[in-house]
């Protein structure tokens, strides 16, 4: 349980560090769709997004067993 708790806070720490030096506009196009998006609010919607996948597909894992 506490190298979960490390872990954690150690990609905790590498996210915030990721977000300060990460400031920039983001131009990226969706179809016929050109978004303009800043990293600091894209990096943790996606880091998120990744926590959710894979917590879904462990738990529909779990299921299946």
């Amino acid at each position: 349980m506490k190298g979960k708790i490390i872990l954690a806070v150690v990609l905790t720490a590498l996210v915030a560090v990721l977000l300060f030096q990460n400031k920039e506009i983001v131009t990226f196009k969706i179809y016929f769709w050109t978004v303009g998006i800043s990293q600091v609010i894209l990096v943790p919607v996606m880091v998120l997004a990744g926590i959710l996948i894979g917590y879904l597909l462990g738990t529909a894992r779990r299921e299946r067993e």
